[in-house]
């Protein structure tokens, strides 16, 4: 009973952080990235990977949010299947 416990408690404190993690980092990078290409990068805006990244900034927040999610199944599959 005790095992039980302590990885559920491990599996929640795991969901929260990646929650919190996800709510704040990838918008922030995203975000910071592209005001630091828009402020200080202005005459190469309208380059490859810039416009990749100014065009597609909430498809990229969103992959990297599913990329956060999946790691979290795959480490809460590691706490409830080890001993």
């Amino acid at each position: 009973m005790d095992i039980i416990l302590k990885k559920i408690l491990l599996s929640l404190v795991l969901i929260l952080t990646v929650y919190i993690w996800n709510k704040f980092v990838p918008k922030w990078l995203v975000n910071s990235i592209s005001n630091f290409h828009k402020k200080n990068n202005a005459e190469n805006i309208d380059r490859f990977p810039i416009t990749l990244l100014i065009g597609n900034e909430r498809i990229i927040i969103r992959f990297m949010q599913g990329f956060y999610w999946i790691g979290l199944v795959t480490m809460i599959m590691g706490v409830w299947v080890s001993k």
